[in-house]
């Protein structure tokens, strides 16, 4: 929703935005169908478009009637490939591997008008699902210049931070070694863990080199300026290397950045296409090494800051979004 407020308003572009808890708390247990509450939800406003924002909820079919009986043009946006949700997502293959969630999702893939990725490899991964077309676009990789925050004056004491919600627990888990490896190697570092409760057997004898952020409430400016607060000295984006990772965007080195946070991240297709003084990039058994060459140059960290701010500016800010989204509406005809 970001761009839309921020510029494609000036289109007379906005958006309202339905959740799933919205349409079963206003269906309840009357007879009032979901067809019913989405006319009265949409009575005094015109409808360009129907977005299915990673939609796996039970009204998909009522959604789609709606937009067809009105001639409203619909696309279904994924930023993962949850048609292959693998094992080690834990959770989240039980969640999207339940018939019903894939019904819907494979459904609305092949019913809207347009299915659109958020990078080219998960296009290239989901092409082989039944759609009408297929296109991409990175549309919710952006900053703005406000939310550059100037890295604080360091400390002794070094930290070295992980941010991701409870699904990423396994690539941090991949990892584990390495920075055990590099907390023995210096006494002075703390690693910290902000999203979810993480404890590894492995860090036994390091606990008290260890600190947990648990995620915080509210939208997305109260996370960006928690993880702002935390002054961590480099952020780590490890991945697993399997294809479901692949076709992440680079998002969590776009907050690290904008944090004043140097990064470390995995030499994989999310990160193998930023600028080389914008990032550092690992191999699986290059991670300590990496983060050792890191942790020895305070001046090292802050070009990786820098660089990595004149990527955003050139490449991710939010009128580039803003543009992107446009062009896609323009595509479905939505705007003229």
């Amino acid at each position: 929703m970001r761009p839309v407020r921020h510029r494609l308003v000036e289109h007379g572009l906005g958006i309202a935005f339905v959740a799933e808890s919205d349409l079963q708390r206003m269906t309840g247990n009357s007879e009032r169908s979901a067809i019913a509450v989405l006319e009265q939800v949409f009575a005094k406003t015109q409808i360009r478009s129907i977005i299915f924002s990673r939609y796996t909820g039970s009204y998909w079919a009522e959604v789609l009637r709606f937009a067809q009986r009105r001639s409203i043009p619909t696309l279904v946006f994924l930023d993962d490939n949850l048609f292959e949700v693998p094992e080690e997502m834990g959770h989240a293959y039980t969640i999207y591997g339940d018939p019903r969630r894939r019904t819907a999702l494979t459904s609305t893939a092949s019913e809207a008008d347009l299915l659109v990725a958020s990078t080219r490899t998960l296009r290239a991964q989901i092409a082989k699902f039944k759609h009408k077309k297929l296109t991409y676009t990175p549309v919710y990789c952006s900053s703005l210049p406000a939310e550059f925050i100037q890295p604080k004056q360091e400390s002794g004491v070094l930290k070295i931070g992980y941010m991701a919600s409870r699904w990423h627990k396994h690539d941090l888990e991949f990892i584990s070694d390495s920075v055990a490896t590099v907390l023995e190697r210096y006494p002075n570092v703390l690693f910290e863990v902000f999203g979810f409760d993480w404890n590894d057997a492995r860090f036994s004898k390091l606990s008290d080199r260890i600190r947990i952020h648990p995620p915080v409430s509210g939208n997305y400016n109260t996370f960006r300026k928690r993880m702002g607060s935390l002054d961590w000295n480099i952020g780590i984006a490890p991945l697993r290397p399997m294809d479901y990772n692949m076709c992440k965007a680079n998002t969590k080195w776009m907050e690290y950045i904008c944090a004043g946070i140097p990064v470390v991240a995995s030499r994989a297709a999310p990160y193998s296409d930023i600028a080389d003084d914008a990032i550092l990039l690992a191999d699986t058994h290059e991670w300590a090494e990496v983060l050792s060459e890191l942790l020895g140059s305070a001046h090292f960290r802050g070009d990786i800051v820098l660089g990595g701010r004149r990527e955003i500016n050139d490449r991710f800010m939010i009128d580039h979004q803003a543009r992107q989204f446009l062009e896609i509406f323009c595509e479905l005809k939505a705007v003229a």
